[in-house]
């Protein structure tokens, strides 16, 4: 997968936007790969390259935007045609889990939001059920830990990404920048300080 990286002015404050040049397809191949594998917490190759890019521009950016596809048709990211039914939301959960080690990296680096936006109906409908399962296990995790005081910071604090500084949409970015973007966004700014204090306590 090859991606294309901009910045982008949205009032006073800059996006580092993240645009796929090719159309990539997730096959079901992959499901069965991952389903076998030893989960690896480190970031692959692609989220690697995102996140050398997000650290050279930081801090002259504030958050991401991660785009479905491209302006031109040329490019775009999604699940094959044979990836159906419950297996789309498995594979979601686990290309979101993979992806966890990226999120924390951008926020150490201090981009306060991960808006993903051009996101076909299908991926998008996978991937909320994917987060709220994943979710849902971090929670479990976090009490089996002992609580918030006691258990694993990493749990924390991706619970706290989740569900405070990652966002996906099916529709346009420039549908959401005017009406989303300017209440939001002060709000994310709000959260960082928390979300910083909790990288804080994850090695890195």
């Amino acid at each position: 997968m090859t991606l294309e990286f901009s910045v982008m002015d949205c009032g006073g404050r800059r996006a580092l936007v993240i645009t796929p040049t090719e159309h990539t397809r997730v096959h079901r191949s992959r499901l069965e790969q991952l389903r076998s594998s030893p989960f690896d917490p480190r970031p692959g190759p692609i989220d690697q390259e995102i996140l050398d890019v997000a650290r050279s521009c930081a801090p002259a950016v504030h958050f991401t935007i991660f785009r479905g596809c491209d302006d031109a048709g040329q490019g775009s990211w999604g699940l094959a045609d044979d990836v159906v039914g419950d297996d789309a939301i498995e594979l979601s959960y686990y290309l979101l889990r993979e992806q966890m080690g990226c999120y924390r990296g951008l926020v150490r680096a201090g981009l306060l939001l991960h808006l993903h936006v051009d996101w076909p109906a299908r991926e998008l409908a996978a991937h909320h059920r994917a987060a709220e399962r994943y979710m849902a296990e971090l929670r479990a995790a976090i009490r089996e830990g002992g609580g918030p005081k006691l258990a694993d910071p990493g749990l924390l604090a991706d619970l706290w990404i989740l569900r405070n500084l990652t966002l996906y949409f099916s529709v346009h970015f420039d549908a959401l920048r005017d009406a989303f973007l300017p209440e939001s966004l002060p709000l994310m700014e709000r959260r960082i300080g928390r979300a910083r204090q909790l990288m804080a306590a994850v090695p890195e």
